[in-house]
């Protein structure tokens, strides 16, 4: 299997929010994975205010052309997006739709964060169609982050090792998908 490059991408720009520590956590996750690459992305860094078109990109705003750049040689994506009043937030879809043609036939897994104890549940599930509509190949396993201020301490380390156990299902068919499609993407541009 080839190293595989799969960024995960901080789906909010609150400032002090809870789901930092929560990709933190992925980022050290995945990259015990030997065969991965990977870095943290941060929505709140991207600049977005508006939407832009994916035609749009490549003015002189460097970072939005930093995400295309990163999509672009991206094989997967991690997911983090917390949830807001039952829903994702809004620049995490303001930079989804900054780009399209550089997430076609990726896989994206997605986690997700809550204070309450549905652990961004219905955040996860109102971002699959816009996902799909973007051609992504969604992975059926999920991870979600319930009670998001306790499961970390002071200095940002884990307290729920249960989470440390759970994720490698995830990254297992995250991989996979990212392997397969890599492979198939190479095939077909070859």
């Amino acid at each position: 299997m080839n190293k595989l490059f799969i960024p995960v991408l901080l789906g909010t720009g609150r400032v002090d929010n809870n789901s930092s520590n929560v990709a933190k956590f992925l980022v050290g996750e995945l990259e015990k994975v030997g065969i991965v690459e990977t870095k943290l992305i941060e929505v709140g860094e991207m600049g977005f205010s508006v939407t832009v078109p994916p035609w749009g990109l490549g003015g002189t705003d460097e970072k939005p052309t930093e995400w295309q750049k990163t999509m672009d040689r991206a094989d997967g994506l991690l997911l983090v997006t917390p949830e807001y009043n039952h829903g994702y937030p809004g620049e995490l879809k303001l930079a989804l739709d900054s780009l399209y043609k550089e997430y076609e036939k990726k896989p994206v897994a997605i986690c997700g964060v809550a204070s309450g104890g549905f652990g961004g549940a219905r955040a996860v599930e109102n971002i699959k169609p816009v996902l799909g509509e973007l051609k992504m190949v969604i992975a059926k396993n999920s991870l979600y982050f319930s009670k998001v201020k306790d499961l970390f301490d002071e200095n940002g380390n884990i307290t729920d090792q249960s989470l440390s156990e759970r994720a490698p299902r995830m990254f297992d068919e995250l991989v996979w998908l990212a392997d397969a499609l890599k492979t198939k993407r190479n095939e077909n541009n070859s």
